[in-house]
């Protein structure tokens, strides 16, 4: 590799390919592209795979550069907080490698930043390549994104964060508390990414260390590792603590740098700790994995405040010891392969009464929860209306009792009122109605997810606790973006429920009735998705041979094909839930529809189509959704009757909601009721459909 100087590269940074270490931890490969200003064609590429940690440790380092330097014509972009738990959800993984991605790619135009030793470190121990090795070549698939749940996983592990989740390696859940490794020594390809990352100039400009575009002194302003002394300070001080690590109870921490007492949360997590040490001894592991969580939970809330840089790493580490040893205890002794069992729901009400009673002492009662024809300054709640809502759970919070969980019957009427009772309501907006429930049925599957039942009970109450929720998202109509539900929370709900169900029926012990049927409304929901598909291309025969799913490829396969005909023919013949599923992609359908017929029709002078036309070959439910679809897309009209197809005219300014979907979704109920719909055993003849999907 010729050495050049450093301003003779172009870089672009690329985050990609997150995979799930076997450590336990997530991993992410991070590529930096270096092209030769000279000859575009000579291009380099360092290749390294970092956790979060690493990029947290980044961030930090770049953002106290950023902070003093006295041109900041951007603001430096913010990365994703530390999590405990949680952080395995494919939503949270995709967040962090964006915010990585964008880390990185900030640096590009910041001589400070791009040059800094820190982020030269960053890379360090990468993989240096070049673009005509057969490797270059190969084309890597994306990572998925809606991962398939693993064989090994517990049933109805829930996306909630806190939960006790029981986990197949030993390091997992340690992302954010552990300490990196040193880097790997010296080597040709070192010497390689030395010259990349070089920031004087070449190698024979200077004998000096380089340092980029600013001087040694104006360095020292803001490098945080120029302070030499402090920095040998810290090294002293971990040491010591590496030798001599906090325990409960030991007297390492009684007096800090300066001889003060000892921190007070540091007190008190190390009584929590100690007791949690007592009851694993003593066999009580319930008691014991609350100790713990309960411990680090004090210490991850008490570190960020504490004045010594060498204690907080010391504690870091030991709360990660201890975080490791709660979890190792759930999955020996308190996961279902070790025979223990969650408690059995007690509630036979729809919100436990202590819940109800604060609630309404606080006010925080539901207009759909209030007692009928109540008018008084305190709401009084109706005990037959109220329903128990989403509390977030947090580490350190008491798990509920028995008593405050319904079960699975209970959870079953559950869902059943909301389906008759509120998502029928007519003196509310969709949006209203569809927060109201998508926010109970998360507290459904909540509950569901702490206590112990069948397969077969957990399986009907997910199916239609789904159910509702498609449904009632499904009705949000255009003007959504103005009103309390936020559209993109709704979808994420309703992909944490496919998520549910789906682990349901993977470690469930055989094909559920309707398992067939809902796996047709995931594909649905994700029309065009390469995961989906190969998810239900990989069910058993028998399952991929139900009439439901073979229509479900069928519409997959006319969504793929761009055959917009024979997609709309399908979509007309779906059943009512089928149609609520694929709701959501039905303005993508119809404004690639309308592209294409703008390509082959518009001409100079214009060809003109009747309104008809577009109504019935894209479903549309009237002349006026036509004209209101033709005008958006800047497609003018002849009269009130014609579209006119113009070179040059046709626009696309962001997706168009699909509307009401009267056509395609609301006429499918044929008079029945939501609740008649979701508890159906099966929708076939709900509609006249084909006899084959063709």
């Amino acid at each position: 590799m010729s050495r050049q100087a450093k301003d003779d590269f172009l870089r672009h940074y690329t985050v990609s390919d997150p995979r799930t270490h076997p450590k336990g931890y997530t991993e992410y490969k991070v590529t930096a592209q270096f092209i030769s200003k000279r000859d575009p064609e000579d291009v380099k590429e360092v290749v390294v795979w970092k956790r979060y940690s690493d990029f947290r440790k980044l961030h930090g380092d770049l953002a106290y550069t950023h902070r003093n330097l006295f041109r900041r014509l951007e603001e430096f972009p913010a990365f994703p907080r530390a999590q405990v738990f949680g952080r395995f959800e494919a939503s949270v993984i995709e967040e962090r490698r964006k915010g990585a991605e964008d880390l990185l790619r900030f640096t590009v135009h910041i001589p400070a930043l791009n040059n800094s030793p820190q982020l030269k470190e960053f890379f360090r121990g990468g993989e240096v390549t070049w673009p005509s090795e057969a490797s270059r070549d190969m084309h890597i698939l994306p990572p998925p994104l809606i991962p398939t749940p693993p064989p090994d996983e517990p049933r109805l592990q829930p996306h909630e964060p806190w939960l006790p989740q029981p986990l197949p390696v030993e390091r997992r859940g340690l992302e954010e508390l552990e300490v990196p490794v040193d880097p790997p020594p010296s080597s040709p390809a070192q010497e390689a990414l030395d010259l990349l990352f070089n920031c004087g100039g070449t190698e024979e400009a200077s004998s000096s260390p380089s340092r980029g575009l600013l001087t040694e002194a104006e360095l020292a302003l803001f490098d945080p590792f120029s302070k030499e002394g402090e920095l040998a300070a810290l090294e002293a001080e971990s040491e010591r603590l590496d030798q001599k690590p906090w325990e409960p109870g030991g007297q390492e921490e009684e007096e800090d740098e300066e001889g003060g007492p000892t921190p007070a949360y540091l007190s008190h997590a190390t009584e929590l700790i100690t007791q949690a040490l007592q009851d694993e001894k003593a066999g009580a592991y319930p008691a014991a994995l609350q100790g713990y969580r309960d411990g680090v939970h004090i210490l991850l809330q008490g570190v960020p405040g504490d004045p010594s840089p060498a204690r907080r790493e010391g504690v870091k580490k030991k709360a990660a010891e201890y975080l490791k040893r709660a979890e190792e205890i759930l999955h020996l002794h308190l996961s279902p392969m070790s025979g223990s069992k969650l408690p059995v729901g007690t509630c036979l009400d729809m919100c436990p009464a202590a819940e109800r009673v604060q609630r309404e002492k606080e006010r925080r009662l539901h207009r759909f929860e209030v007692a009928p024809g109540y008018r008084g300054d305190q709401p009084r709640a109706d005990p037959q209306r109220v329903v128990k809502e989403y509390s977030r759970p947090a580490a350190g919070k008491i798990r509920p009792p028995p008593s405050q969980l319904r079960p699975p019957s209970v959870l079953l009427a559950t869902v059943r009122y909301l389906a008759s009772e509120v998502a029928e309501r007519t003196d509310a907006s969709p949006a209203e109605v569809a927060s109201f429930v998508a926010d109970r049925l998360r507290a459904v599957r909540l509950d569901l997810a702490l206590q112990s039942a069948g397969d077969a009970e957990v399986a009907l109450v997910l199916e239609a606790a789904l159910a509702v929720l498609l449904a009632v998202v499904a009705r949000l109509g255009p003007d959504t973006a103005h009103s309390p539900a936020d559209l993109m929370l709704l979808q994420a709900q309703v992909q944490e429920s496919f998520g549910s169900l789906r682990r349901c029926y993977a470690l469930g012990g055989g094909p559920h009735h309707r398992q067939a049927a809902f796996q047709g409304l995931f594909l649905l929901y994700n029309l065009g998705s390469v995961e989906a598909l190969h998810e239900v291309l990989q069910l058993p025969a028998a399952l991929r041979s139900c009439p439901a799913l073979c229509t479900v490829l069928a519409v997959d396969s006319a969504f793929r094909e761009g055959n917009t005909a024979r997609l709309f023919r399908l979509l007309r013949t779906l059943p009512y839930l089928q149609s609520c599923a694929v709701w959501c992609h039905v303005g993508r359908a119809r404004r690639g529809a309308l592209a294409r017929l703008s390509r082959a029709l518009s001409t100079p002078k214009g060809q003109t189509l009747p309104l008809s036309f577009l109504v019935h070959l894209l479903a549309l439910d009237g002349p006026e959704e036509a004209r209101d679809l033709c005008q958006a897309h800047g497609l003018p009209l002849d009269g009130q009757e014609r579209v006119v197809f113009l070179r040059g005219h046709y626009t696309e300014e962001g997706l168009l909601p699909a509307g009401t979907c009267q056509v395609l979704v609301g006429s499918k109920l044929g008079g029945r009721t939501l609740e008649e719909v979701v508890m159906a055993e099966e929708e076939d003849e709900a509609v006249d459909r084909p006899k084959s999907p063709v």
